[in-house]
């Protein structure tokens, strides 16, 4: 004799079916969130990244050369001037195959020092001047004109600065 259990337990075939497709469309949904929500820091981090850059060289040589002398724009990527308070020779200059800001002693002579790119970390896809676009401009031996401009390698974007240092020197005589 066969027994049958009519109070029997469980879900059927069709009921599992439809449970696991609405977990696979709630799970879609929830994935689609979380990858926007990625691709939106990841875009707000490069950003930021490339302004940090841009500034930390820009107030680099700001801060260096209002207290320097005798500014002389080699060419369009490289300042020389004397620093006023020791009368050492120094240089910035933009190497256009890496575009990379670095910064020299001329006198007494040193080695260059990379103030972006090698030096700040995860800044190695923030590239100055990508456009090898005029740097620096000196139109008399106490002003010096600076365009900056920073692109990040990776989302393609780009921040410039600009501005006019002059030498406190030229005030204090």
């Amino acid at each position: 004799m066969k027994r049958y259990f009519s109070n029997q337990q469980g879900f059927t075939l069709v009921e599992l079916m439809i449970g696991l497709a609405l977990t696979v469309i709630l799970l879609s949904g929830i994935f689609g969130l979380l990858d926007s929500s990625l691709r939106s820091w990841r875009f707000g981090s490069g950003r930021t990244e490339v302004q940090q850059t841009a500034r930390y060289a820009m107030d680099t040589m700001v801060r260096e050369l209002k207290y320097g002398t005798n500014f002389h724009a080699d060419n369009a990527y490289t300042i020389s001037y004397v620093e006023a308070s020791t009368g050492n020779s120094y240089k910035y200059f933009l190497d256009t195959t890496d575009h990379i800001l670095y910064r020299q002693p001329v006198i007494p002579a040193g080695t260059s020092q990379p103030v972006t790119g090698l030096n700040v970390q995860n800044s190695t896809n923030v590239l100055i001047n990508q456009e090898n676009q005029t740097l620096f401009q000196s139109s008399d031996s106490n002003a010096v004109k600076i365009t900056l401009t920073a692109t990040d390698t990776v989302t393609n974007q780009s921040v410039a600065l600009r501005t006019v240092v002059y030498s406190q020197q030229k005030f204090l005589q």
